[in-house]
């Protein structure tokens, strides 16, 4: 009985530590989580703004696209109508991305059929608009990334909760086996805890 005080004294060091080391650990923990989850939002919100403007870039592209596909159908018709002068007309408004590929394909007008399948045929928008939405799908991947990383902080919470709650209890019990075990158990965890938060991304204010 006489090395009963010595013992006691060793198992109220160790959940000391413990409990003092889970402390700090879940305080960081809330803290990378907290972060993780605004970079989160502002990750979907940047990828959301360059959808909604890719969409509208596609929708110019479309647009232009449109009035070039008018025009080109005019001068045709008035081509068949043998209206040189017309036609004439039509060609000096087309648009500078169009009458690049018109040009190329007056030279050649079998090979690819009308000017809109020349390689030459290139709309601006409609090359900004797949830049943008390649762009949100990668900030939104980012996103998800930061959602994921935020959850494995929040997880490791949890596990310093149950940490706490083994050490804590620990006096409850009078077998010295039951308080052994139930650091052992409360050691592991708390070292699985800090090699996961060690090894995770971290950000700072």
């Amino acid at each position: 009985m006489e090395g009963l005080p010595e013992e006691n004294d060793r198992i109220e060091i160790v959940t000391g530590l413990i409990m003092a080391f889970a402390g700090v650990v879940t305080s960081w923990c809330g803290y990378q989580a907290a972060l993780w989850s605004g970079q989160q939002s502002a990750l979907y919100t940047q990828a959301n703004t360059l959808s909604v403007q890719a969409s509208r870039d596609a929708n110019s592209a479309g647009q232009w696209a449109l009035v070039d596909i008018t025009f080109f159908a005019q001068w045709s018709n008035a081509i068949g109508e043998q209206n040189l002068k017309l036609a004439r007309f039509y060609e000096e408004r087309f648009r500078p991305e169009f009458l690049r590929a018109f040009l190329a394909w007056k030279k050649d007008p079998k090979t690819y059929g009308t000017p809109f399948h020349q390689p030459e045929y290139n709309l601006i928008k409609g090359d900004e608009a797949l830049k943008l939405e390649t762009k949100s799908r990668e900030t939104y991947l980012q996103g998800e990334e930061a959602n994921h990383i935020s959850d494995g902080y929040v997880r490791s919470t949890v596990l310093l909760a149950v940490v706490l709650m083994l050490v804590s209890n620990i006096q409850d019990f009078r077998k010295k086996g039951v308080r052994y075990g139930l650091l052992g158990v409360a050691g592991i965890l708390l070292g699985y805890v800090i090699f996961h938060v060690a090894s995770s991304p971290m950000l700072f204010m």
